[in-house]
């Protein structure tokens, strides 16, 4: 596992704040957020804070890559498919700080990967200010199940062209409202306030909100496990 960077400030009672950069490969213009999040947050709770900074609907499976070592919830039904995987309930942000790249996948089949940055380990928490927040970000993320990118970059194409076969098709199925260019930060504040009720209420209970709204496997709101 990765070592600790030097610097990183807070005590147990006020964990440390790091301001970390997440930008979706291998698309441009990029998309990205940056957020600040206690340094004491386990990969699963990460998991559920990168979810609303995008606006996933956490439909799919996930896991981290973290200099070559595989984070998430094993699942025996893909034991023969995923290399070996250490749960990431048990590891927080500050065990993987030294780490050299970072990566979070999201849906195994259009396999969005997230570059994880961790850009700062001294954040002086605001008085008032209850954390994580996004303070910054570029652009909406993709469609879920729109292909990956080459799905994503085939239905750029087609919005501008009215006159496309596919663009009343491609209209419909994206929504009126859609901007691929439009990041909505105050509908992200809400998703994270929501996250962060969650995630407080599962630690005083024990336990992660994600093994609790889940069962510990990665689901859709319907129930139904995806890839």
């Amino acid at each position: 596992m990765a070592g600790t960077r030097n610097g990183s400030l807070g005590t147990p009672a006020t964990p440390a704040i790091y301001q970390v950069r997440i930008t979706i490969a291998e698309i441009a213009p990029a998309i990205w957020r940056r957020l600040q999040v206690p340094a004491d947050t386990t990969l699963a709770e990460f998991h559920e804070i990168i979810q609303a900074a995008f606006g996933w609907w956490n439909y799919h499976l996930h896991q981290y890559v973290v200099d070559g070592q595989h984070f998430g919830v094993p699942d025996p039904d893909y034991a023969d498919d995923l290399p070996p995987m250490v749960h990431e309930q048990g590891v927080t942000l500050r065990d993987i700080v030294g780490a050299g790249k970072i990566t979070y996948e999201y849906d195994f089949g259009d396999s969005w990967e997230h570059r994880i940055e961790i850009e700062s380990v001294a954040v002086v928490p605001e008085s008032g200010i209850t954390y994580p927040i996004c303070i910054a970000g570029a652009r909406a993320r993709p469609p879920e199940d729109c292909g990956g990118t080459s799905g994503y970059e085939s239905m750029l194409e087609i919005l501008p062209d009215p006159e496309h076969e596919e663009y009343r098709q491609t209209k419909t199925w994206v929504g009126r409202r859609y901007d691929p260019d439009k990041l909505d930060l105050a509908a992200v504040s809400r998703a994270l306030k929501r996250v962060r009720t969650q995630t407080n209420a599962a630690r005083r209970r024990g336990g992660s909100s994600r093994e609790r709204a889940v069962g510990g496997g990665s689901q859709s709101p319907t129930g139904a496990r995806t890839r």
